[in-house]
């Protein structure tokens, strides 16, 4: 492989991070196909926007490497997140209920468990920490 075959390579990992055909060998002709527009430039021309793409991308996983770590601060920021990922999660919710509890909002802590029996009706312990809230407010 010539040097701007591996460029090709690198621009294709970083235009496309997610795509798992760049790591196999069936998939060098589509990404040789579809970068092939560096053939036409020199190999210092490529050099540069292989350096740039790799900054850019690099540039990119920081920033989404701390964006995921400032989720993972404290337990209800990730259960927050992750329940907006995943709406129909009646574990999350029902942590979320666990959460507010410890914290001392029963009012939110019965608003998940809720959601976690609206989510899971059968779920045992929502029903039991949502009776358990009940009766502390009694």
């Amino acid at each position: 492989m010539d040097v701007t075959g591996i460029y090709s390579v690198l621009w294709y990992c970083a235009a496309f991070p997610g795509n798992s055909r760049a790591l196999h060998l069936s998939g060098f002709g589509r990404i040789r196909h579809r970068v092939g527009l560096l053939d036409l430039l020199g190999p210092r021309q490529c050099l540069g926007i292989g350096l740039g793409v790799l900054a850019l991308w690099a540039g990119w996983g920081g920033w989404r490497t701390h964006s995921r770590v400032s989720d993972w601060s404290d337990e209800l920021t990730l259960y927050s997140s992750s329940l907006k990922a995943t709406p129909n999660s009646h574990v999350l919710a029902y942590n979320l209920g666990v959460k507010y509890g410890e914290a001392k909002d029963s009012q939110r802590s019965e608003e998940y468990y809720r959601r976690s029996l609206r989510l899971y009706p059968g779920y045992f312990a929502a029903k039991v920490n949502l009776a358990n809230l009940f009766q502390k407010q009694a």
